[in-house]
């Protein structure tokens, strides 16, 4: 139990998985998990990081979602293909202190069906959102 969330035993052992590698130095819960604002189809976002870049890699477990940090902070999501890398600047990422960090998630709007976007709306929003630490390499 971390800040008095439960982790289910599959998440926790895919925590305990990801941090035997050497080269992750911190595993943190992000997400609505984290935010506190899940239902119960939510998944559980994993950020970690790494000190090497991510690859593709194949998703671990339905339902979690690991996000790989390189060094230069480029994200993959486990399951995705090299062309969805993201960049850690776009999340506003900031450790708060050794337990909590704070970042600002993007949010696809929702669209009415049968309702057309003009093209110069946006469709995202950031989000406040806050991370929790679930593992570091002391």
């Amino acid at each position: 139990m971390t800040n008095s969330i439960i982790i289910p035993d599959h998440v926790d052992a895919i925590v305990k998985e990801l941090s035997q590698d050497l080269s992750t130095h911190e595993i943190w819960l992000i997400g609505s998990r984290a935010t506190g604002n899940y239902n119960v189809s939510s998944d559980w976002d994993l950020l970690l990081f790494s000190s090497e870049e991510p690859v593709p890699k194949e998703r671990r477990c339905e339902g979690v979602d690991a996000l790989h940090c390189g060094p230069s902070g480029v994200i993959l999501l486990e399951g995705q293909s090299a062309w969805m890398e993201i960049s850690i600047k776009n999340f506003r990422w900031t450790k708060i202190d050794e337990t909590t960090a704070k970042y600002q998630g993007q949010r696809f709007l929702d669209v009415p069906a049968g309702v057309v976007r003009n093209s110069d709306e946006p469709n995202i929003t950031f989000t406040d959102s806050k991370g929790i630490s679930l593992w570091s390499r002391q």
